[in-house]
C-alpha cells in the first residue's frame, strides 16, 4: 500500500495539470476565433475608464453593431462611463449604464499606468 499512494498522489498531480491545460487551450481557442471574426474580446483592465466624447450628443446605444433607424435602445451623454464587453469592426458592446451597442470612435479610454 505503501508503494502505491505516492503513484496516485503523481496521477491527482498530472490529472490537474491535464486540465488546467485544456481549460488554457480552449480559452485560447476562443480568442483566436472572435480575433480571426474582428472581435476583440474586452480584458480592459481595472485601471482603464472608456466615456463617451460625441461631438455631437447625444450617443445613440444600439442593439446591434450597425446604424439603424430601429436598432436604437437608449442615448447616452458625454461623460458617460461605459463598461466595455467586446470590440467588434470598430463597434463596443457595452453592458452599462445600458446594455447594447457605440461606435468605438464616439468614445475615449484613458489607463492609469500600473505601479
Amino acid at each position: 500500500m505503501k508503494t502505491k499512494l505516492p503513484q496516485l498522489i503523481g496521477l491527482g498531480v498530472a490529472a490537474f495539470v491535464t486540465v488546467a491545460g485544456v481549460t488554457f487551450t480552449i480559452r485560447r481557442a476562443l480568442t483566436s476565433l472572435s480575433s480571426e471574426r474582428g472581435q476583440t474580446a474586452s480584458t480592459q483592465p481595472p485601471n482603464c475608464t472608456t466615456i463617451v466624447t460625441d461631438p455631437d450628443p447625444p450617443t445613440n446605444v444600439r442593439s446591434s453593431p450597425v446604424v439603424a433607424p430601429d436598432n436604437v435602445v437608449g442615448m447616452l451623454k458625454n461623460g458617460t462611463r461605459v463598461a466595455i464587453v467586446l470590440e467588434q469592426e470598430g463597434w463596443l458592446q457595452i453592458s452599462a449604464p445600458i446594455a447594447g451597442w457605440v461606435y468605438r470612435d464616439l468614445t475615449v479610454t484613458t489607463c492609469l499606468p500600473t505601479n
